[in-house]
């Protein structure tokens, strides 16, 4: 593809999912996609949700002096 090429707006993506998936065809090509995979012996594993989510970490609150000891390597183990 090339910069200057066109690219499909959201909408006409969206009417084309949904005549894929009116006419059948979603499983039929996802067929065929895991028999592709299949026969290169590449792993397909069904069925797995995996958490993306976004969590706040904890901030860690040294001073200026603890902070320059950990850098001198004289840190204490927690």
């Amino acid at each position: 593809m090339e910069t200057g090429d066109k690219v499909p707006d959201e909408k006409t993506v969206w009417a084309f999912r949904e005549q894929l998936t009116k006419t059948g065809l979603v499983d039929e090509l996802f067929g065929q996609f895991i028999g592709y995979l299949e026969s290169n012996n590449l792993i397909f594993n069904e069925g797995q949700i995996k958490d993306a989510s976004f969590t706040i970490a904890p901030r860690q609150r040294s001073t200026r002096e603890e902070n320059q000891q950990i850098k001198n390597g004289e840190g204490k183990d927690l």
